[in-house]
């Protein structure tokens, strides 16, 4: 059962998407880490003083972020990578800065599908990355098309349960 197991990870490593989504996952992981201990601040904060954004304000900010990440497949990968961190760096900080009931209530539901879908979007890309310089062709990320809907469609669905829900769980509004 064991030796099952273990060659079951390793095909799903050697896969090149699974080991783009690895190397996504750890730099949003090392980068939050980095912004937590960069952080000096300890913020108090009342649901008094919140004012939570509209849909179209979170929709832009999430599709503008979702664009960078997937465009970053014509930089080789550069600029996904830099955006990742950019990212991994924001939600490290901001966790340090807030009480962590707070944090949970405030982020989680609608960080899994919203991290979800940035993180299928920027393995794509890196994937894409690695056919561009293979193929030389820009347009080869119509290829993966279908993991750029999926991930779009889990970045609506995040972008509705921060509108909706998140002030709700946050604050009990």
């Amino acid at each position: 059962m064991g030796w099952d197991m273990l060659l079951l990870q390793k095909e799903w490593i050697r896969s090149p998407f699974h080991r783009f989504f690895v190397i996504v996952m750890t730099v949003i992981v090392l980068t939050s880490l980095f912004g937590y201990l960069l952080n000096p601040f300890e913020i108090e904060f009342t649901c008094k003083e919140a004012i939570w954004p509209g849909i179209s304000s979170i929709l832009l900010r999430n599709i503008a972020v979702f664009s960078l990440l997937l465009v970053g497949y014509l930089t080789y990968g550069i600029l996904t990578l830099t955006i990742l961190g950019l990212n991994g760096f924001l939600l490290g900080y901001f966790l340090k800065g807030h009480p962590f009931s707070l944090v949970i209530r405030a982020t989680f539901p609608h960080a899994i599908p919203e991290l979800i879908s940035f993180m299928l979007i920027s393995a794509t890309a890196l994937q894409a990355s690695i056919d561009l310089r293979n193929n030389s062709d820009p347009l080869i990320i119509i290829k993966y098309k279908n993991k750029i809907v999926i991930s779009f469609i889990l970045l609506l669905i995040a972008a509705l349960i921060e509108w909706k829900l998140t002030p709700i769980i946050s604050c009990g509004w």
